[in-house]
């Protein structure tokens, strides 16, 4: 009879406990799922921090290359307004009198 008595009270306490180990267990599984959560998050954070960089890049690359592309233009523009101030300064025809116009001033 003292068996029994025995097995009843440990019975009640070994149950106490396996709730309190599932219990804890149940707290233990919550906690990884948040952390492995939290691993998917932080990759995918860190996937997209990528990809912004990547564009990031990009823009600076096109960026450089307006500039370099504004600057040939400039240059182009500078060369075609040389030119066209050479065109103009030899386009003028100087005013030279040939030996006709001296003889008809004289005659006239």
């Amino acid at each position: 009879m003292d068996n029994e008595l025995e097995k009843n009270q440990v019975q009640p306490q070994e149950t106490e406990e396996n709730k309190e180990n599932a219990l804890y267990d149940e707290i233990d599984k919550r906690i990884q799922k948040q952390f492995e959560n939290y691993l998917k998050t932080n990759e995918q954070l860190d996937n997209a921090n990528k990809l912004v960089e990547a564009k990031l890049k990009q823009i600076q690359d096109l960026e450089n290359t307006f500039k370099q592309r504004e600057q040939e233009l400039l240059n182009k523009i500078a060369t075609l307004e040389q030119n066209q101030q050479f065109v103009n300064i030899h386009q003028e025809k100087p005013v030279v009198e040939d030996a006709n116009s001296h003889f008809l001033k004289f005659f006239n």
